[in-house]
């Protein structure tokens, strides 16, 4: 977890409808994706991956 860099929310308009959130986390191996989340669960996930990655609200 502490490798990563950068966490991104993504939703186009088929996920949009749907409610539904990618999450794309960045690391200096590559990036990694966690697709089809609900937007509550995305946020859940996104503050703890945050948290445990030891990222500043700044940085995400």
């Amino acid at each position: 977890m502490v490798r990563i860099q950068h966490i991104d929310a993504k939703q186009g308009p088929i996920l949009k409808h749907y409610g539904l959130t990618t999450l794309t986390f960045s690391t200096a191996a590559g990036s990694h994706e966690i697709p089809a989340l609900t937007e509550s669960t995305a946020e859940q996930v996104h503050r703890q991956i945050a948290t445990l990655a030891r990222l500043i609200d700044e940085e995400i």
